[in-house]
């Protein structure tokens, strides 16, 4: 009714708007072919699959890696700072956003912190930058290269995007009974 109102001819819009169709449907085809040419291979079979998550999926290498780390499917991880795919993470973690909720800039956020540790078992927090405030806690972590540096890609679907991240892995002992913050430990 509105058209007719204004009265404007219809087959001016049709064909302006056919015709912007057309010119982005050209300017997007070449986009559609690559997603299929490096995608689709990975419908063939598990190690093709494997190869384009490689590739393509979204923190696949840390998820991957962060598995073998664990002794079994039931142990806990703290992932702080790491946005990666909750598809690819362990099965048992801990999101790091609880970490600012616990009030770790006081003294009782601190104490809620290594209880939080304790209850759920954690055994390797993770973390996508330096987490000096870790520094401060002693009687957790196992001796050794703690914590553990690795550097992964960031998996994309852009061909040019070659740059990667580290990861820091913090092992946590088995038994956290001494397990406290001391504000004078300066390393793990």
């Amino acid at each position: 009714m509105a058209f007719a109102i204004i009265n404007l001819d219809h087959s001016k819009f049709k064909d302006f708007f056919s015709d912007a169709l057309a010119m982005q449907s050209l300017a997007i085809l070449p986009l559609y072919l690559f997603g299929v040419f490096t995608l689709f291979p990975g419908a063939f079979g598990q190690n093709q699959r494997t190869e384009v998550l490689k590739r393509s999926g979204y923190h696949y290498n840390f998820g991957s890696y962060l598995k073998t780390l664990l002794k079994s499917e039931n142990e806990k991880v703290l992932m702080h700072n790491i946005a990666s795919s909750v598809y690819f993470n362990p099965k048992n973690f801990i999101h790091g956003a609880i970490i600012p909720a616990l009030g770790i800039e006081k003294k009782k956020g601190h104490k809620a912190f290594v209880e939080l540790l304790k209850k759920e078992d954690i055994k390797i927090i993770t973390s996508s930058s330096d987490w000096s405030f870790l520094d401060h806690f002693s009687g957790c972590f196992k001796e050794g290269k703690n914590p553990l540096k690795k550097a992964f890609p960031y998996e994309t679907r852009n061909p040019f995007n070659k740059s990667k991240f580290v990861g820091h892995f913090y092992f946590l002992k088995d038994d956290l009974t001494n397990c406290r913050y001391s504000p004078k430990t300066s390393k793990i």
